[in-house]
């Protein structure tokens, strides 16, 4: 995908309701067409899936002319091998070819249309641009600058710069090794900041370890694919086709626990008795499997090393120096 995706503004009515979540994924949460939402107010209602994990104009840019809603028009279109693959997981593990690149640039959608990557990118923005370094850097006018700080601060530039993370998010994640865990019973739970970071430096989770914030410092990825199956990111040196590994019960709490703390507004899973999902941190699972391995991998493992290499390599048409600025923030 290309930061090319922002044509010339023209009137469109429709896609002003985003998902930060694919429903197409949520739906796989479903049952009789409902999923179980909870609120951050503690409330929950049955709702199906196109209405759940909704941001009005999230990913639109307005101005006078209407709404130009082209990023989720392509996101739209992105998608539809990676739920081939996630609908049939099991069955066509280990991934491989297409169905690992489909899922990988899945991947990095998740990471930049996530609640998440929007938070971290203001607070990149705002504190890279209060930096008197940043102004010097720039060998700008302070006239020019205060223009391109106010460009910088639009949804448009915000958009574009989704843009250009995606295929090194993609990169990245699709480096790290994949481990698929299935759970005999369908207890897993999804929140509308879908990916959950877990930090190398801690070992567990806490409330809003965003992405792509910190990507440096992961010992593991995760993201729950339906009620039974977990998708598992690691840096551990081994081969890429690992059997699905069978999930313990115990497991079970720590990882929804995470997911509720990702959370920003809602989390969900199908309808029935809540799943546990009360925990006071949620453990590494690469650790529990991996032991060593996964540590080891973390900090300065093969894979590890290669992965960066190759996000290194990814080029994303950015050459101006503000765009530079805030790609290599990410990755610190």
């Amino acid at each position: 995908m290309s930061p090319a995706l922002l044509p010339t503004l023209h009137v469109v009515p429709a896609y002003s309701d985003n998902h930060v979540v694919t429903r197409a994924h949520l739906a796989l949460f479903a049952k009789d067409g409902k999923l179980r939402c909870h609120f951050s107010d503690g409330a929950s209602k049955l709702l199906a899936p196109h209405v759940v994990g909704v941001r009005t104009d999230f990913y639109v840019v307005k101005d006078e002319g209407g709404r130009d809603p082209s990023f989720e028009q392509a996101m739209s279109g992105s998608e539809g091998s990676a739920m081939d693959v996630l609908r049939d997981i099991a069955g066509r593990w280990p991934l491989s070819g297409d169905d690992a690149a489909a899922l990988a640039e899945y991947l990095g959608l998740a990471v930049v249309r996530s609640p998440a990557f929007r938070a971290w990118y203001d607070r990149a923005n705002e504190e890279a641009l209060a930096d008197p370094e940043t102004r010097a850097s720039s060998g700008l006018p302070d006239d020019v600058f205060d223009q391109m700080a106010q460009e910088l601060r639009s949804q448009r530039s915000r958009i574009e710069m989704m843009a250009r993370l995606i295929s090194r998010m993609a990169t990245l994640l699709g480096s790290m090794h994949w481990t698929l865990i299935r759970f005999s019973s369908p207890r897993l739970a999804i929140s509308d900041n879908p990916l959950v970071a877990v930090p190398l430096s801690v070992g567990y989770t806490g409330p809003a370890v965003g992405m792509p914030g910190g990507v440096e410092d992961l010992i593991e990825v995760r993201l729950p694919v339906d009620p039974r199956h977990l998708l598992l990111l690691s840096w551990i040196d081994a081969p890429d086709d690992t059997p699905i590994v069978t999930g313990r019960h115990e497991w079970i709490r720590g990882i929804n626990a995470a997911t509720v703390m990702q959370a920003e507004q809602h989390w969900m899973h199908r309808p029935g008795p809540t799943p546990p999902h009360v925990a006071d941190a949620s453990p590494s699972l690469a650790l529990a499997i991996y032991a060593d391995a996964a540590a080891q991998g973390a900090r300065d493992g093969r894979r590890r090393k290669a992965a960066w290499t190759a996000v290194a390599a990814v080029r994303a048409d950015e050459d101006d120096w503000s765009t530079m600025r805030l790609v290599q923030a990410a990755f610190e």
